[in-house]
């Protein structure tokens, strides 16, 4: 069976967020949420909403864009320390 992907209207409804956010998220984050495929609409794999899910409660706390990519290398196997 093939992963479930999800869209940002979906990543937006899990996270009680806009997906205006999400799709800040994506700007903010590029190479840190995963992408099932570049088509319209994009679509991303479950690891997606972890990601997502963590890149909020992070903002929350009031960590600034390179302090939460840093927590997120940390957590996440394939993100890389690098700004992209």
């Amino acid at each position: 069976m093939a992963e479930k992907t999800l869209t940002h209207k979906d990543l937006a409804k899990a996270l009680k967020v806009s997906e205006t956010t999400i799709k800040s998220y994506r700007r903010k984050f590029t190479d840190c949420i995963p992408v099932a495929s570049k088509g319209k609409p994009i679509r991303f794999t479950s690891d997606a909403l972890a990601v997502c899910l963590r890149i909020r409660d992070l903002f929350e706390t009031g960590m600034s864009v390179e302090e939460a990519r840093g927590r997120l290398a940390q957590e996440f196997s394939w993100i890389a320390l690098v700004a992209a």
